[in-house]
């Protein structure tokens, strides 16, 4: 069904082995569903209503949008800092120190969609097909990848990278 340069072959089905129902109701966007069926693959939970997660998990999905970012900035040829000195994911650290507010966090997220979405619009990138392909090489992941000490499913050194230039050139790039 899936390969990494077809990212999504045929239509969704309503099963895949091994991924669970909840991935799929009528209400999920075609890359929702994608990131569900890869989070079940993952191991990873799915709540059916708003709920705060518990912390590793929390500190998981930070250190993935803050690695993204990161390696956004750095593709973009912009050096992230503090006073002269480049930050680098590598110098983070995480800890909990509050209580989660789970509002916040739906605002927090809600927001990060849109800049997200607003910064493919800004280099007219095609979301969705970039995103077909992203999802398509992260669903391939299940069958070879393996969990980091912080819980992200890492892929192997031989893993194919998601074709981006294919989908560019598409584009007219």
């Amino acid at each position: 069904i899936f390969s990494s340069d077809d990212v999504f072959l045929g239509p969704f089905p309503t099963e895949l082995p091994g991924i669970h129902a909840q991935c799929f109701e009528d209400s999920f966007s075609r890359h929702e569903v994608r990131v569900r069926a890869m989070m079940m693959g993952f191991g990873q939970e799915l709540p059916e209503k708003p709920t705060i997660a518990d912390y590793k998990t929390r500190e998981l999905r930070v250190r993935l949008m803050l690695e993204e970012v990161m390696e956004y900035a750095e593709a973009a040829g912009v050096r992230v800092g503090a006073g002269y000195a480049q930050l680098k994911f590598s110098d983070l650290h995480f800890r909990a120190h509050a209580k989660p507010d789970i509002v916040a966090m739906a605002d927090a997220v809600a927001d990060i969609s849109v800049v997200m979405t607003g910064t493919s619009v800004a280099h007219g990138f095609p979301l969705e097909e970039l995103q077909e392909e992203v999802d398509a090489n992260n669903l391939l992941k299940i069958a070879n990848g393996s969990l980091d000490e912080f819980g992200k499913f890492t892929k192997p050194k031989d893993h194919p990278q998601p074709n981006f230039e294919r989908v560019l050139r598409d584009a007219g790039w």
